[in-house]
């Protein structure tokens, strides 16, 4: 049996731990998960917490990930200050592919935190931002008072960034900032923004072979109305409909060299390799 050193994780970052495998190169497969001094939540919980994490099956390389997965699942269930201390790992089979572990965590959980609310910094319409604060509150899943899911967090903030991409803020960025009072048990979450600038449409520019003679010609013109628009992936998404005749099947389109000084973003078309004989 082995001894692990506590672990604790962080609401938004990844969770790096030191523990390792027996061979840093044997993936690790779970076969069971117990968990100790977890008289916060009711056995069926527990079982459910478990078996999230059994369901993964493998961690590659590092024990240690476990640990990562473990605290994560914890935070999606508002122990939003949880940790892990005295793990012990048993072996049950060790070769040279896999090696089978049981593990044991005693926990440590604090608090079940609730939203207090979420507030944006930096939002101001005198400014002519593009959304107002009741805008952006709509994009996280979760209400004031409920259970602090750090997930629905997540899941929040990639939404924010989608909001602003599709207004050609390629560089936006939302830091997450959580303020957590131990008395009443909640947590206030403050959301830094700095939007940056609105990017347009550059050149399109296109690399391999073309699938038909003329297929090139025929895209750069087709290229003309939307050169200068606001970026948005879903133009991207759109040339591509309209243009299939002139794309191989495995074509692929995707922004390249933002140019910061004028503010427009160039767009690569990759056609298929040449076909060989």
């Amino acid at each position: 049996m082995r001894k692990l050193a506590p672990t604790c994780g962080l609401l938004l970052l990844p969770i790096v731990l030191s523990a390792q495998s027996q061979s840093s190169s044997v993936p690790i497969k779970l076969r069971h998960l117990t968990l100790v001094r977890t008289s916060q939540i009711s056995a069926a919980e527990q079982q459910q917490i478990a078996a999230e994490i059994n369901s993964l099956a493998v961690f590659p390389d590092s024990v240690a990930g476990i640990g990562a997965r473990l605290i994560y699942t914890l935070q999606e269930r508002g122990f939003f200050k949880a940790s892990v201390w005295d793990s012990a790992v048993t072996i049950v089979s060790s070769g040279p592919s896999e090696e089978m572990i049981d593990v044991s965590y005693e926990l440590n959980l604090g608090e079940r935190y609730r939203l207090q609310e979420i507030t944006f910094s930096n939002v101001d319409p005198k400014k002519g931002l593009e959304f107002s604060a009741n805008d952006l509150r709509h994009s996280f899943p979760i209400t004031d008072g409920e259970i602090f899911d750090t997930g629905k967090i997540r899941v929040g903030l990639e939404k924010l960034r989608e909001l602003y991409a599709n207004k050609g803020y390629i560089n936006f960025i939302a830091v997450p900032n959580t303020e957590a009072d131990d008395q009443s048990a909640t947590i206030a979450l403050r959301i830094d923004l700095d939007e940056g600038v609105v990017y347009r449409l550059g050149k399109l520019v296109l690399d391999g072979v073309e699938p038909v003679a003329g297929a090139g010609a025929n895209l750069i013109e087709a290229w003309k109305p939307y050169e200068g628009q606001v970026y948005n992936p879903n133009l991207l998404q759109n040339f591509m409909q309209e243009n299939t005749a002139f794309l191989p099947r495995n074509a692929q389109l995707f922004p390249i060299s933002p140019d910061a000084l004028h503010r427009v973003l160039n767009v690569l078309l990759e056609f298929d390799d040449p076909p060989t004989n």
